[in-house]
């Protein structure tokens, strides 16, 4: 099986990060990947369409000289390596690979948070795995399974906390929502504590949808009044294209659904390290009215409820991890 590098966000530094620690882990640079093997992907992979620009720095362009395209070339890894090194230094423990004099070292024994590091970094570039084997889409409910685990640092772990995954092709939905989407949602309000689910739900026996929610979260006071309280979440496998759906599960996309007296919070769980290397939002405007949880919230929630260890060792876990040790680079 291979990993096809394809598109490369050249001018994206958390981005181009990630493709540069898969590489590792996929041991096309062997243990080790230093600047000039950055050279070789700006020259093989394939720019994407918003940066089409920067293939002028490898044509035969008069007005760029050979030491001006050095220096674009020097910027654009001093921004890939700053990156890394941010990442070292926040993720810590967390972190799989050393970052020393220019170069990305993979640690030979890694620990179970960083084997999830490692999970996290995959599902952040589903489109370079296998589309044949169904890889990319069991990985993708694998993230959603690692991210109902992370919903529970947000939560007290008493007995009226209930978190479930509500996505359409889980286990939850099946035994405990039912498949067919009217059932589920009058199941959902009624453990919201909802004034009311709308009449006009759809009666379609083939409606299997989840509407836009992957994940519920709900402190059930199991006192008979409206409101409990509610936190419904959106798990995004995606590199690019997360915040299109980031509102699906927010109040405002289901009002025609459920009739709150108290709004629902909407958390969006990213498997990318969505930052600037000085650590801030890689974009602010996408953590609007959105609690963001990106790869570097999910294993601080994990590692605070001290489940790495439990993890790994899950059924789920232990498919991926002998899959992601087949993957060859594809260049």
């Amino acid at each position: 099986m291979n990993f096809e590098i394809g598109e490369v966000y050249f001018d994206t530094p958390y981005l181009f990060a990630d493709l540069a620690e898969l590489l590792l882990i996929t041991g096309h640079f062997g243990h080790q990947l230093h600047e000039n093997n950055l050279s070789s992907l700006l020259r093989t992979g394939l720019p994407s369409v918003d940066e089409l620009d920067v293939i002028e720095i490898f044509e035969d362009n008069p007005t760029l000289s050979t030491a001006q395209r050095k220096d674009v070339l020097r910027e654009r890894f001093e921004d890939v390596f700053c990156h890394l090194e941010y990442r070292q230094k926040e993720f810590g423990s967390f972190y799989p690979f050393t970052v020393v004099d220019k170069q990305l070292l993979r640690k030979e024994r890694v620990t179970s948070i960083q084997q999830l590091y490692i999970f996290l970094l995959a599902c952040s570039r589903l489109r370079s795995f296998p589309a044949s084997g169904g890889i990319r889409q069991k990985w993708a409910r694998f993230f959603t399974k690692l991210s109902k685990v992370a919903l529970q640092g947000l939560l007290s772990s008493h007995s009226g906390t209930d978190i479930r995954i509500f996505d359409s092709h889980s286990e939850d939905r099946k035994n405990y929502y039912g498949q067919k989407a009217t059932k589920a949602l009058e199941k959902l309000g009624q453990d919201m504590g909802v004034f009311r689910v709308t009449e006009n739900l759809p009666d379609d026996p083939r409606n299997t949808g989840d509407s836009g929610i992957d994940l519920v979260g709900i402190v059930n006071f199991q006192d008979g009044v409206t409101s409990n309280y509610v936190i419904l979440g959106q798990c995004a496998a995606q590199e690019q294209n997360w915040p299109q759906k980031r509102l699906e599960s927010h109040p405002i996309s289901l009002k025609h659904l459920f009739h709150q007296q108290v709004a629902h919070s909407n958390v969006v769980f990213i498997p990318v390290c969505y930052r600037q290397s000085s650590g801030k939002w890689f974009d602010i405007k996408h953590a609007n009215d959105i609690l963001l949880l990106d790869r570097l919230r999910i294993l601080r929630l994990i590692n605070w409820q001290n489940k790495a260890d439990d993890v790994i060792k899950t059924d789920w876990f232990i498919d991926f991890n002998n899959q992601i040790q087949q993957i060859k680079v594809d260049w």
